[in-house]
């Protein structure tokens, strides 16, 4: 499985809804689906030697989604709308992640480790909110897409399930940028944690194949308590599963890059209302997933840092529209 991941906008107050995507590819089907995009787009308007979701038309945005549907490609999105969310409470949150980094660190630790772990915390605190917002949501992508990939191939062709290849346009074409390897780093560790309230999710059912998924990335440890005994669990390694995996190249050096930034484009333009055409919305539903999320059908997921955060009229309307293409989770007839 290859995944392609770029946002729309730039997480600021005054931004609006910015959204993140990523587009789940099978490998098999990679080489095949970049050469087709090449030649087919070979004549679509560029800007600086790239697809632009500005320069796309809603009809070639049809003919693009067409192309990634016959090649079973799967859109995930999240989205959050910084200007309706309160700045006290991202700083909130960011405050109470970088305390949980070292809030069981023990004294006796190796130094060059303890250096490791207190430096991890000190750039998270120095991350603007914005990067803090953008990478958060980075990280619940990316465990989405594995999860739902993972289950939607899984009745399809679940070798795809063998490995993860994560593709990520890059901030700095010539680097990888300190936000990025303070993500790339801490998606681990992180995500470990995080998965004792919230295991990776996966159907049990015989018509789900999990065999490659769970010969490469579960095993089993002793997951570390600080206020009971150490305890004997079965895991995903998130290390193999997505930090060893990820690169950060230029967009302008992969088609597949620039779909999912055409992609991610539309999505934010839809989200804050500067579309409102229903094909769009409907093109855009084509390649996501229909899931059921508090009692409603729904494809994208929207974030907020507050308990109860404004939402912008006209958000149920575009999520119905989308439903009603998206795909279905099983596979028909089950």
């Amino acid at each position: 499985m290859m995944v392609f991941i770029d946002e729309g906008g730039h997480f600021t107050e005054n931004a609006g809804t910015s959204v993140l995507c990523a587009l789940s590819i099978p490998s098999a089907a990679v080489d095949n689906l970049r050469h087709e995009l090449t030649e087919f787009t070979r004549n679509w308007p560029r800007k600086d030697n790239e697809l632009k979701g500005g320069l796309v038309t809603p009809f070639k945005l049809a003919a693009l989604v067409g192309v990634l549907y016959r090649h079973d490609a799967l859109l995930h999105c999240i989205a959050c709308d910084v200007s309706r969310d309160d700045q006290g409470a991202i700083s909130l949150h960011k405050q109470r992640q970088a305390e949980g980094i070292t809030k069981h660190l023990p004294d006796d630790y190796a130094p060059a480790v303890k250096a490791e772990i207190l430096g991890l915390r000190k750039t998270l605190e120095q991350l603007p909110n914005q990067l803090y917002v953008q990478y958060v949501l980075l990280s619940d992508l990316v465990m989405q897409a594995a999860e739902q990939s993972a289950m939607y191939f899984a009745q399809r062709t679940p070798e795809e399930l063998g490995q993860y290849d994560w593709v990520m346009d890059a901030k700095d074409p010539k680097r990888v940028t300190t936000a990025e390897k303070w993500w790339k780093d801490t998606i681990g560790p992180l995500g470990e944690s995080k998965s004792r309230q919230r295991p990776f999710m996966k159907v049990d059912d015989p018509n789900f194949d999990y065999r490659h998924f769970i010969k490469q990335f579960e095993f089993e440890t002793d997951l570390w308590w600080p206020d009971r005994p150490r305890e004997r669990v079965r895991g995903v390694d998130i290390k193999k599963l997505i930090t060893d995996r990820v690169t950060f190249p230029d967009s302008r050096s992969d088609i597949l890059l620039q779909a999912v930034d055409v992609l991610a484009n539309y999505m934010r333009r839809v989200l804050i209302g500067e579309i409102a055409d229903e094909d769009v919305f409907q093109y855009l539903g084509r390649l996501q997933l229909l899931r059921r999320q508090n009692d409603r059908l729904q494809c994208f997921e929207m974030a907020a840092f507050q308990d109860q955060p404004t939402s912008r009229p006209g958000l149920g309307r575009i999520s119905s529209s989308m439903a009603k293409t998206a795909r279905i989770m099983l596979v028909p007839g089950r």
